[in-house]
């Protein structure tokens, strides 16, 4: 799915996000739009529950939402570079 060039990417970089990263996730699936979408999660080595809670939500999700756990901790700036270079949108939400 990811080498078909959509409309728009969502780019989620999560570090210690637990409280907060279902209802972004939410919010995107709450969505009504015409446009093909993709949505990129980068989940950065947190030292909360982030990748759990990611991790029980994710074969719940449509194969349009794309996760990558990182095997170390890229930094902020790293782990959001990574998910813009993977990108297929021809626009970006941040």
């Amino acid at each position: 799915m990811m080498d078909k060039e959509c409309d728009i990417s969502i780019i989620i970089a999560v570090y210690n996000h637990e409280k907060y990263i279902k209802q972004a996730i939410d919010s995107v699936l709450m969505q009504k739009t015409e446009y093909s979408y993709e949505v990129l999660i980068g989940e950065d080595c947190s030292t909360d529950s982030s990748r759990e809670v990611l991790k029980s939500m994710e074969s719940n999700l449509p194969p349009t939402f794309h996760f990558f756990y990182r095997e170390h901790n890229y930094g902020a700036k790293r782990n959001f570079e990574d998910l813009y270079i993977r990108m297929r949108g021809k626009y970006y939400i941040v």
